[in-house]
């Protein structure tokens, strides 16, 4: 007896737009392999009124990467009236990028939760490991307490190690309590080393308590927490009576640190903003950075540089660019030379930030270790060909698509 191990570097799965499979689906199994961009829908499916499935303690494993070609995206669980359809279990993406997401219509239901997943609601869910581009583009006027976020718009679950490449635009909107993140709209448990770029844009008439961040658009409660993380993300915001806008986080009551934002933050004709590099209003703050920059006009427009207002903050150890606006005099200033010189910034621990010569603080980001499905073939025979000269061996188990026969 030998054993043959079966790896093969996956290809891209494009999605047709309708194509959905559950094969993959077996209630004896506890861990599931997505392939496809139809078994990625197929999962999307499971979780739908009718035929929700409860992933609880199950593993759901990304093997591919996944183009779903910028056809109109069905979020993976949802909120109907009192009832939430949402994944349970563990999201492990493997490293794999899903791009070409196109969300333009808002779900059923009457909470509305936008993102590639909807709703995440079970603080033991976890999504990890993944890369996530596309665009959001919801030019609706009926969004009242809207969440929306690139990997999802309301989330009790663990999110780490994830990157966020989507585009989110909301037009001519005139409802209030919207929450906008790169990373995920509406947090309250934990957003762990995660990265975020792209734009967000939102064009208001008269809106108020309107809260955009370049991690998640809202982060307040005690349990809430925002460490590792990376924005360079673009806010602009249009119009609108209250604009309440961070470059990480809109509001952070919660753990707030080792966080970093370099994008920028432009307001133009809004009646009151409260802009932050960090954040506009909230608790907490340490070891973060702010390389970004602020732009556009308004009445009353106040830029800080880690947060824009004073009060009882507990900030330590948080630093700015020189020259960046601060109404609030809160942090450090730094200038270019200290922080291109490559010496730890006082404070920061150098396991989670990497400094380098002539380059500006940077955080230290990498995924777990690729999962690959690697087999031990049962043994039925052995032959061989006489007019090639080679032995075949006929095998029995899961191949990933390859035939049973291997040349050795």
């Amino acid at each position: 007896f030998f054993c043959l191990n079966i790896t093969a570097k996956a290809q891209t799965s494009k999605w047709d737009g309708h194509s959905s499979s559950t094969s993959w689906y077996n209630p004896n199994e506890s861990i599931y392999y997505i392939q496809s961009a139809a078994d990625l829908c197929g999962l999307s499916h499971l979780l739908m009124p009718g035929s929700y499935i409860d992933f609880t303690g199950k593993e759901v494993i990304l093997m591919a990467d996944i183009d779903l070609g910028n056809y109109e995206w069905e979020t993976i669980g949802r909120i109907e009236d009192s009832y939430y359809y949402t994944f349970k279990g563990t999201f492990n993406g493997n490293g794999k990028t899903i791009s070409g997401l196109k969300i333009s219509a808002l779900n059923n239901g009457n909470t509305k939760t936008i993102g590639l997943f909807g709703v995440l609601m079970e603080p033991n869910a976890i999504i990890k490991n993944l890369i996530i581009e596309g665009n959001i583009d919801l030019p609706c006027n009926s969004l009242y307490g809207a969440s929306i976020g690139g990997i999802t718009g309301l989330s009790y679950a663990t999110i780490y190690n994830c990157i966020s490449k989507v585009n989110i635009k909301v037009s001519n909107i005139n409802s209030s309590g919207i929450y906008i993140g790169s990373v995920i709209g509406n947090n309250y448990n934990v957003i762990r080393n995660c990265q975020a770029s792209g734009n967000i844009r939102i064009s208001q008439d008269a809106i108020s308590k309107c809260r955009l961040g370049g991690i998640a658009g809202n982060s307040a409660t005690g349990n809430s927490t925002i460490s590792i993380c990376k924005s360079e993300t673009n806010i602009t915001v249009i119009d609108g009576k209250e604009a309440i806008i961070g470059g990480i986080s809109g509001f952070i009551t919660g753990k707030n640190s080792n966080n970093l934002f370099s994008g920028n933050i432009d307001a133009n004709d809004c009646y009151i903003v409260y802009a932050g590099g960090i954040m506009p209003m909230g608790d907490t703050a340490d070891n973060c950075l702010m390389l970004g920059t602020f732009s556009g006009y308004g009445k009353y427009y106040y830029k800080g540089a880690i947060i824009p207002t004073t009060g009882e903050n507990a900030i330590t150890n948080c630093y700015y660019k020189q020259g960046t606006p601060n109404s609030s005099g809160i942090g450090t200033t730094v200038d270019d030379n200290t922080l291109k010189n490559g010496n730890p910034l006082p404070g920061f621990n150098t396991s989670i930030w990497n400094f380098l010569s002539e380059k500006y603080p940077d955080l230290h980001f990498k995924f777990e270790e690729e999962i690959e499905i690697s087999k031990c073939p049962i043994i039925k025979g052995i032959g061989l060909d006489y007019s090639q000269k080679e032995l075949y061996v006929d095998s029995e188990g899961n191949h990933c698509g390859y035939p049973h026969y291997y040349r050795v």
